[in-house]
């Protein structure tokens, strides 16, 4: 993900803020403040404990671009110039790029727990319903099957466990595939806004099931 975070700076970076929503204890925002101490990273969770620990950890690597802010997603108000996400659960994801579509900024998300967009399919901001989705005729009952199909995954040893998984299953490929149409619909509708976008997959891909990383970035999103 910082890899992708990079070549959204593209050349001629220039000191920007960056919100890791739903950071927990900084796993992603700590890494990019550390590479990039010109940014300000400003770490976001609704939970106290996770955002003790964010603290403490940026205290100890000697950041001074990192603060934390104790609030939902949808209640950060403040400018931005790019949003991350590692595996916000389910509509959260969505959240998430609502937040960064209002404040006309890039994003990198990697979208976890999709099966929960089957339970709360109806919530705002509801699972991304893009025009091109709308023109071909997608019914909205075909997102919780998608959803659903999406969370499957495979231990390698289903009397382990180890956090290994089976890539080659059958199920894993249908969940990928799934995963991809979600990830597309929400890149449409993205591109609904204005934005470009870009769907990848982590390296090594097999490091984790949910493994596909949104991008995109729209004509004001960078300032460089």
């Amino acid at each position: 993900m910082v890899a992708v975070f990079r070549s959204l700076l593209q050349t001629g970076l220039a000191p920007c803020t960056v919100v890791e929503f739903a950071a927990g204890g900084g796993h992603l925002g700590l890494v990019i403040a550390y590479l990039f101490p010109c940014i300000s990273v400003v770490l976001l969770d609704r939970k106290t404990v996770s955002l003790e620990i964010a603290k403490r950890r940026a205290l100890e690597a000697g950041l001074t671009n990192v603060s934390c802010v104790l609030a939902d997603i949808v209640d950060y108000s403040e400018p931005f110039e790019v949003g991350i996400a590692l595996h916000p659960c389910g509509v959260a994801a969505d959240a998430v790029l609502a937040q960064c579509r209002l404040a006309g900024a890039a994003f990198v998300v990697a979208p976890c727990c999709y099966g929960k967009l089957a339970v709360n399919c109806d919530q705002v901001p509801p699972i991304a319903r893009s025009s091109r989705a709308s023109a071909l005729g997608v019914p909205p009952s075909t997102y919780p099957l998608l959803a659903t199909a999406a969370d499957y995954s495979c231990p390698a040893d289903e009397s382990s466990t180890d956090s290994a998984w089976d890539f080659d299953c059958s199920g894993a490929s249908q969940a990928q595939w799934c995963m991809g149409v979600l990830n597309t619909d929400r890149g449409f509708a993205a591109k609904d806004s204005g934005y470009t976008t870009t769907l990848t997959r982590m390296q090594p891909f097999h490091c984790t099931p949910k493994n596909q990383i949104l991008s995109g970035w729209g004509t004001t999103a960078l300032v460089h």
